[in-house]
């Protein structure tokens, strides 16, 4: 890609989506803390520092990457095949499980979101995301109210907030390091030892069946 400033509005949505991009490959390999806008510049082709142009912080730009994996994501939950049934509170559960673990940057991104990413958002850009955030919570949570009889309108929403609970408190309980994953080997510490899908499958299972 040239390094010249982008001046028509496809040029500048090419780069921004360029950016996004770049970010996403280097936050597979990276932590969020190693990865800096000179990186993630370099990796999309453009002049060191041209991430600035488009977005004012690395949190800013990561809180943008979130909202293209939470799309994408509310996408999929819309068009899954979901049926009013004695075993639906499976279904959610498994759904949410299954299509969750497909998405690790997603599922990552949201550990972040509430402690790092908003910390260094203006409320002004935070506004926007929160927004389109209810907005789809309320349309694929009105789906979930239909086919599970226990919920209220609006508990679809309430859903996922506990959802996305449940999926950053085990995400760090189910992360340890090599040489701790060997001692939750023993049969006396097994039993602590966290797998994060199938306990979210689980969790979810339960708390909606006892809703």
């Amino acid at each position: 890609m040239p390094r010249t400033r982008a001046r028509d509005a496809e040029s500048k949505e090419a780069r921004r989506a360029a950016l996004l991009s770049a970010a996403s490959g280097l936050f597979e390999t990276q932590s969020f803390a190693q990865v800096t806008m000179g990186e993630i510049s370099a990796a999309a082709g453009l002049a060191k520092g041209t991430a600035y142009l488009y977005f004012t912080t690395k949190e800013a730009l990561f809180l943008a990457l979130l909202a293209q994996e939470l799309e994408a994501w509310f996408d999929v939950l819309a068009e899954a095949p979901l049926r009013p049934s004695k075993d639906a509170p499976d279904q959610v559960a498994a759904l949410f499980a299954e299509t969750l673990s497909e998405r690790p940057t997603l599922v990552r991104l949201l550990g972040l979101l509430h402690l790092t990413i908003e910390q260094n958002v203006s409320a002004e850009l935070v506004l926007p995301f929160k927004l389109r955030l209810a907005e789809r919570m309320g349309e694929v949570g009105a789906r979930i109210e239909a086919v599970l009889p226990q919920l209220s309108p609006g508990d679809g929403v309430r859903l996922f907030l506990r959802a996305h609970a449940l999926v950053v408190g085990l995400g760090q309980m189910s992360q340890v390091k090599p040489d701790l994953d060997v001692l939750l080997a023993k049969p006396e510490l097994c039993h602590l030892k966290v797998q994060w899908a199938p306990e979210l499958r689980a969790c979810l299972a339960a708390m909606l069946r006892g809703w």
